[in-house]
């Protein structure tokens, strides 16, 4: 009853905030006779007149249609942005010519209002302008923002925790400066123009290992990544030596363990950054004077580098929402890892299947909203153990259907020497110390397998040493990894 009290009080002072701006900004005007809103308009025509008369010495790529209100100054910057976007030279030619093309000249008022707006005398566009008029942009978002929470309070059967998760996801797309994903048409195509005509703009993010990189590409925004395995496959020390390699690269990540207590988990960091058994820390023994200077250098370094774990046994999808939308707009995070599917509360209850289905949905939006790489641990069920070729496939997955349907990549972990098997498969392989990654799916390449070493002793996978760092093609299309 106290949190509906404290909900209620936050909605309430918003409201009072609202009024205020109407009453200081929307009603009166200012000294010189002019309104607010004549002023912002004033604002949006000198960015645009300045713009095609040849004086802005502003970053054209920070301007987005949505910051302009007035829809004639809308179409105006829609086309000369897709001139910019094009290297295009940017003049009353140019820009009269494209909306003639695209049949919009008379919407702008012709060619004789074209040539009236840029002949105005206009001072240089400055970034100062600019950041002005985001500045109007988001107050104005902000007011329709709280304004429509509003009316949505006032609906009796409304539940105050959507009302105020869809207001923390709002305003962290206005902080945070990202744009709404219900972007316009031209927008969303300037923003892949961009990316395809700019050097070095590949947005993938390296994994450690060269076999997995070319297998699935890195960590890919906007992709959710599943790792299927038995218990003791090595799934988390997949996890832990991905993370601490993002770190050392110094690419903010963050963990959701909810399998693995928080001292064991940080045990497995500590012992890999400091080459001293897992197991030595865990029984607690006596360290010599090196060892414990390398602990206390490993525990400084964690404290630094750029990763997070979170060890709460017990988080809903729309807790792992919220954490992960702080830490991308605090920490600006690219991967986050979970530990795993199965432990994550479903926030409606219902069969199994429909949890499971729900929660992976739900991760893969995710991944979309705030164009992050999710990279999930799940369980494969106990067929696999009653099977005689141990070697996981897709289908072994619990609940399948959805996580394979959901997943851009699904990756299934196999040790052989797990089940006491001295070489793979295909009986040439050994078994000591190696896990097979299989690619199950992915959606923009070919499926295979890759090789790493599995270090047990510190629970780390590493690169194979060559020659025996090949692509697995165990029933598989083959897939070299030489170049």
């Amino acid at each position: 009853m106290r949190k509906v009290w404290v909900e209620s009080a936050i909605l309430y002072t918003r409201r009072n905030e609202i009024n205020r701006y109407h009453q200081n900004n929307q009603s009166g005007t200012r000294m010189d006779g002019t309104t607010v809103e004549t002023k912002e308009i004033e604002l949006e025509k000198l960015i645009i007149g300045g713009t095609i008369a040849q004086k802005n010495q502003y970053d054209m790529s920070l301007v987005r249609v949505e910051y302009f209100k007035h829809p004639l100054y809308k179409t105006l910057w829609s086309v000369i942005r897709g001139l910019w976007v094009r290297s295009q030279p940017i003049d009353l030619m140019t820009v009269s010519t494209e909306l003639e093309m695209q049949g919009m000249l008379g919407a702008a008022g012709g060619h004789v209002a074209l040539v009236k707006l840029a002949s105005e005398p206009y001072v240089n566009v400055e970034d100062r302008h600019i950041q002005i008029l985001k500045d109007i942009w988001e107050r104005r978002a902000t007011v329709d923002l709280l304004e429509k929470a509003l009316v949505e309070a006032r609906e009796p059967k409304a539940k105050v925790k959507d009302i105020l998760q869809s207001l923390d996801k709002h305003t962290f797309e206005l902080c945070s400066g990202t744009e709404s994903k219900h972007l316009s048409k031209e927008s969303e195509l300037d923003d892949v123009l961009d990316s395809l005509l700019t050097p070095d703009s590949n947005p993938c993010i390296a994994t450690p290992w060269s076999g997995m990189n070319k297998l699935m590409g890195g960590y890919r925004p906007e992709e959710l990544v599943i790792i299927a395995g038995r218990p003791g496959m090595g799934k988390t020390a997949l996890m832990v030596t991905g993370q601490i390699a993002l770190a050392k690269d110094g690419i903010p990540s963050m963990t959701f363990s909810l399998d693995m207590g928080r001292k064991q988990l940080w045990n497995r960091y500590i012992s890999q950054m400091a080459s001293i058994g897992v197991k030595d820390l865990e029984i607690g023994r006596e360290f010599d004077n090196e060892e414990r200077a390398k602990l206390v250098l490993a525990a400084s370094d964690l404290k630094v580098m750029p990763l997070w774990v979170d060890t709460h046994p017990y988080r809903t999808i729309s807790d792992i929402r919220m954490m992960v939308r702080q830490m991308v707009m605090k920490h600006q995070i690219k991967v986050v890892f979970i530990d795993h599917i199965g432990k994550i509360l479903p926030d409606k209850s219902g069969s199994r299947e429909q949890e499971v289905s729900g929660i992976v949905q739900s991760l893969k939006s995710l991944s979309k909203e705030f164009g992050i790489t999710i990279v999930a641990m799940a369980q494969l069920n106990r067929g696999v153990e009653y099977r005689e070729d141990k070697r996981p496939m897709i289908s072994d997955l619990r609940e399948s259907g959805a996580i394979e349907q959901e997943a851009d990549i699904v990756l299934l972990a196999f040790r052989p020497e797990y089940y006491q098997m001295d070489t793979f498969p295909d009986k040439l392989t050994p078994a000591a110390n190696t896990m097979e990654l299989i690619a199950g799916k992915v959606r923009n390449g070919p499926t295979g397998s890759a090789l790493l070493r599995f270090n047990g002793a510190i629970t780390k996978l590493e690169e194979m040493p060559p020659p025996t760092a090949q692509m697995a093609t165990f029933g598989f299309p083959s897939l070299s990894l030489t170049n």
